[in-house]
């Protein structure tokens, strides 16, 4: 597949998944898409603008103020300096988390952490460091190694994963793990001490920029992943902090579903649907 035609039907399904949102929420949200998407280095398979400018532009779009709630603070690491860490960054910022924004690049991480209001920038390690959360926002195939890497570092942290190991292919877009094991499994065998949980990887980056995700009158359900007790209560209390409603979906063995299941939604995206017309409710068939 050329760059050219992915970018065709990247274009295609970030049409479809604007429609989705529009029709759920009666907001319009616009996006811009680019051929490619860098991402610290590796090449990443991205769906959406992955500019701190085009989050920055969101934003005041949607006229996105920070909370002043602080009884529930939490200090957050983000790893890497694209476009989730900088949405779910800001999200975390508004919501009255400290965050600090690490890269491999100080100038990135800096220009990130200025467009999500963190506390502070600097390099990994330093995210890594810095809080009892950290997130992985680094493309798939990377999370791992640079996991193993800070595994000292991570050890007793939560640690999230919202990555999608995916990418197209003559068949369709794919799961590059063979759907046999999962990002966050991964990293957690990369560093036995961190608690991994997969969260956050099934939404277009945008969704986080609304001040408070909300479709067809009711909270963004956000699914989750963990084999730790303590690291999912963090990860449950940080997405009610956010205005959504934790989705608790079992342990890290069942985080490979997750993927699969953004693998199919990003796939029916690709290809023009709608994938939220393949779920429909019991209570929509009168059960």
């Amino acid at each position: 597949m050329t760059p050219s035609q992915r970018f065709a039907i990247t274009s295609n399904a970030m049409r479809a998944w604007q429609s989705d949102v529009y029709a759920t929420s009666g907001r319009p949200v616009s996006f811009s898409m680019p051929p490619s998407c860098p991402g610290d280095g590796h090449r990443a398979v991205c769906i959406g603008p992955p500019s701190v400018a085009g989050v920055r532009h969101r934003i005041a779009e949607h006229g996105i103020h920070r909370s002043r709630d602080r009884s529930s603070t939490m200090r957050i690491g983000i790893l890497g300096t694209g476009s989730m860490a900088a949405t779910l960054g800001g999200a975390w910022a508004r919501a009255g988390h400290q965050v600090l924004v690490g890269g491999r690049d100080r100038a990135a991480a800096a220009a990130a952490a200025g467009v999500v209001g963190a506390a502070g920038h600097g390099g990994l390690a330093d995210a890594a460091a810095y809080g009892d959360v950290v997130l992985a926002a680094v493309p798939a195939d990377a999370a791992p190694e640079l996991t193993k890497h800070l595994a000292e570092t991570l050890a007793g942290r939560t640690v999230i994963d919202c990555t999608n190991p995916v990418a197209p292919t003559d068949e369709g877009l794919m799961l590059t793990t063979g759907g046999m094991s999962s990002v966050a499994r991964r990293m957690a065998d990369a560093a036995p001490g961190a608690h991994v949980v997969k969260a956050f990887n099934l939404c277009h980056e945008s969704i986080w920029t609304l001040p408070r995700p909300e479709f067809e009158d009711a909270a963004l359900a956000v699914p989750y992943c963990a084999d730790d007790a303590g690291a999912r209560e963090q990860v449950a209390a940080l997405i009610t902090s956010m205005g959504c409603t934790p989705l608790p979906c079992g342990g890290l063995a069942r985080a490979a579903y997750l993927e699969a299941t953004a693998a199919f939604a990003i796939g029916a995206w690709w290809s023009g649907a709608q994938a939220r017309f393949a779920f429909p409710t019991p209570g929509q068939a009168g059960v």
